[in-house]
């Protein structure tokens, strides 16, 4: 139950500087990905289809939303004018 929440422990937004900040940091990994690490074991594990939680988590959630800012502020990609 605890596995998805681990493979986050260390995102780019967590801060380990200070005890109240390791806390807090390890406290916001918690609530925000123990329930939709739940979901999709469940979810895979009843139908047995890996992608029906590919389609129901990665492509919904913030994976998208935050992560498609992230990629373009980390990659430097700008939009170029046409002409």
């Amino acid at each position: 139950m605890l596995s998805y929440p681990l493979m986050h422990v260390f995102e780019s937004w967590t801060r380990y500087d200070w005890p109240y900040h390791a806390a807090v940091s390890v406290l916001f990994v918690l609530l925000t990905f123990f329930s939709p690490g739940v979901r999709k074991s469940y979810l895979t594990f009843r139908t047995g289809n890996a992608w029906v939680h590919m389609w129901g988590f990665h492509a919904i959630t913030p994976h998208v939303m935050v992560g498609t800012r992230l990629i373009v502020h980390d990659f430097n990609i700008r939009q170029t004018a046409s002409t």
